[in-house]
């Protein structure tokens, strides 16, 4: 069997099995030119990824001119009428680590990740900052 074939039945077999995703609205139902039968012309809307409400326990943290919310250790930006997930902007201050933090030393110097995002300890003025981890 060619490789052609091969790549030609996965196509049909993935469409095969994505078809319960889709449906079909009347108003976009247009005849075919076969009385017989019909053809579905299918309008797939795509959601806007991210949150439509933030969690309850959320805080706002303005940074750069810009609206950040934390919730449950998870930073959010509002775009597009929803709240996108984004990670931390670098340079940001918190007075608390987000749940899950765990420490990471590089080079004598200690870090706490969380997902992506590291935190560096700022013990004269009580903060975590969000830093880029230095290569090591």
């Amino acid at each position: 069997m060619s490789k052609r074939l091969k790549w030609v039945e996965i196509g049909v077999l993935v469409m095969l099995g994505l078809s319960p995703l889709v449906q079909a609205s009347p108003k976009h139902e247009q005849p075919h030119r076969d009385k017989h039968s019909v053809v579905k012309v299918v309008k797939v809307e795509r959601r806007a990824p991210g949150l439509s409400h933030l969690p309850a326990a959320h805080q706002r943290v303005r940074y750069n001119h810009a609206d950040y919310y934390v919730a449950n250790g998870r930073w959010y930006r509002p775009t597009a009428g929803r709240y996108a997930l984004v990670a931390p902007p670098y340079g940001v201050t918190v007075r608390q680590l987000p749940r899950g933090a765990r420490q990471v030393w590089v080079r004598g110097v200690k870090y706490h990740q969380v997902a992506d995002s590291y935190y560096q300890w700022h013990g004269r003025q009580g903060y975590y900052q969000v830093v880029r981890l230095p290569r090591g």
